[in-house]
């Protein structure tokens, strides 16, 4: 695109912590039954103009119904200037929506995991699928923008299912892939035409760079 695009460079100050705190688990828990994990980050560019941004994510794990069963409440907060966000999103957003990215939005969101089967079957020595378990969950996004020169807050909120396969390749590596299915309550601002998603759903490391 060195056609259409300027090259564009800049300097930014990153700081950022992250805690987390675990009970012990046993195997065929999904997740521990006491679990808080917390994570923030904040950028802050030394050159004008002055672009900043602060992302915090959290999840609170807690016990299901049954024993083998997760609750899971996740919450995160963004606040940023109003010129063109440079950065890259670490916001968690509402599942099966185009991301936003505005001044100020928050989030929070409901998540139950329950097993469906342990199939505890293995092909060719290759990948061996330990669990197939599914996740239902409820999202609720409210982003502040502005709409036709008026402060408007946006309400994006999706409810839906995930399943997903935790497997172990070639017998010792985990790998766990799913598919997920969100339905929109919302209006989605970027692709209006869009009132359900299906997506599936990979670990961050199985496809290089």
């Amino acid at each position: 695109g060195k056609d259409i695009f300027n090259n564009k460079g800049f300097n930014y100050i990153r700081a950022g912590f992250s805690f987390s705190r675990s009970g012990r688990q046993a195997k065929q828990h999904i997740y521990p039954h006491w679990a808080q994990s917390l994570s923030a980050i904040y950028r802050h560019s030394v050159s004008d103009p002055a672009y900043r941004k602060f992302t915090a994510n959290s999840a609170w794990y807690f016990p299901g119904i049954s024993a083998n069963h997760s609750f899971v409440v996740l919450a995160s907060f963004q606040k940023r200037d109003s010129l063109p966000d440079i950065y890259s999103n670490t916001f968690s957003y509402s599942r099966g929506y185009d991301a936003l990215s505005t001044r100020q939005m928050y989030k929070w969101g409901i998540n139950y995991h329950l097993p469906l089967a342990y199939p505890d079957l293995g092909f060719g020595n290759i990948l061996y699928c330990q669990r197939i378990r599914t996740n239902l969950f409820y999202d609720h996004t409210v982003a502040r923008a502005r709409l036709n020169a008026v402060l408007t807050d946006i309400k994006n909120r999706s409810a839906g299912a995930e399943v997903f396969f935790d497997n172990k390749l070639w017998n010792s590596l985990p790998l766990s892939f799913g598919v997920r299915y969100a339905y929109l309550l919302d209006r989605n601002l970027r692709d209006p035409s869009v009132k359900s998603r299906w997506e599936i759903v990979l670990p961050v490391g199985l496809i290089p760079n």
